[in-house]
């Protein structure tokens, strides 16, 4: 292509872009119009749609009233009617509990007239019942009183007999207890010479060595009024052993040399004080408890055995 070819193209391109841009500043003036057109009829549509819906939301609001008015006057009829017929079943309830209250009350006096007379009757009946018991009585209570007698005589009889035969049986019994208590008396002082010379020899019990032993060792209080006596006493340095004898030992006997002989001994030999004491009890027979006594207070029990004696002192307790 030319240069006279090209200058005419662009030329032409020129003018055609001239005339198109002419077209489109029509176009879009036209297209204004027509936007601004389109936004007054929005408007007036809008306008139109307000005043419409003011005048409905109006027409709701009396119509609403109205119904609301009717409402509230029908409501008011109801509750009077209402009003009235529970003032009417009010009175008829008062009517009727009244007449109730009036047939409960004769029923009440009918009973009470009822009871009134049964009790009376019942009184009178008692009261003859009564009078029967106390003449039965009265009669029963003479003839206890003739039986009291009777047996009062009798009794004065047989009480006489009875203290002649028990100032019989004690005039025999002293001289029986003035025998026994010779007899007793040997026993004892043989059992505690027996193993007071046992002990004396050997000087040991629950396995230790002792350096004196005190026979008979006594005490006394004249102003208390107390004396005991404690058949054997072992001493040492640092331990002091208690032995009591008996020809017969009883469970009891091992109970009261914990609780009443020991502290007797702790309050008249303060100086033992320091001392561990042992308990023991010898005799020659034992009752059935007795070594269940002694194992449940730690006593140790000395029994003869032959011509020695054992000690059982595996319980051995520390006082």
């Amino acid at each position: 292509m030319t240069d006279k070819e090209l200058k005419d193209l662009v030329a032409s391109l020129a003018v055609q872009n001239k005339e198109l841009n002419q077209t489109l500043g029509k176009w879009n003036e036209k297209e204004a119009d027509w936007r601004e057109k389109m936004r007054k009829k929005e408007e007036a549509w809008a306008e139109k749609r307000r005043k419409e819906e003011e005048a409905w939301a109006e027409k709701m609001r009396k119509e609403e009233e109205a119904r609301a008015e009717k409402r509230c006057k029908e409501e008011e009829a109801q509750a009077e009617k209402m009003r009235k017929e529970e003032e009417a079943w009010a009175e008829k309830m008062r009517k009727e509990e009244e007449a109730r209250a009036e047939k409960r009350r004769k029923e009440e006096e009918a009973r009470a007239e009822k009871m009134r007379k049964e009790e009376e009757a019942w009184a009178e009946k008692m009261r003859k019942e009564e009078e029967a018991r106390a003449e039965k009585m009265r009669k029963e209570e003479e003839a206890r009183a003739e039986k009291a007698e009777k047996m009062r005589k009798e009794n004065e009889a047989w009480d006489k007999k009875w203290r002649e035969d028990i100032e019989e049986i004690k005039r025999i019994q002293r001289n029986t207890d003035k025998q026994l208590g010779t007899m007793s008396d040997h026993d004892g002082e043989h059992t505690e010479q027996y193993f007071q010379n046992i002990f004396n020899d050997k000087l040991e019990f629950g396995g230790m060595k002792y350096d004196k032993m005190f026979a008979n060792f006594e005490c006394s209080d004249k102003k208390k009024g107390l004396r005991m006596e404690f058949d054997i006493v072992l001493v040492n340095c640092k331990s002091v052993a208690i032995i009591e004898v008996k020809n017969s030992v009883r469970s009891e006997f091992v109970w009261k040399l914990v609780k009443d002989r020991l502290p007797v001994f702790r309050q008249f030999f303060p100086e033992y004080n320091d001392h561990k004491v042992y308990l023991g009890i010898a005799g020659f027979s034992f009752g059935k408890k007795v070594l269940e006594q002694a194992e449940k207070y730690g006593v140790g029990v000395i029994r003869q055995v032959g011509d020695s004696a054992e000690a059982m002192t595996g319980k051995l307790k520390a006082y």
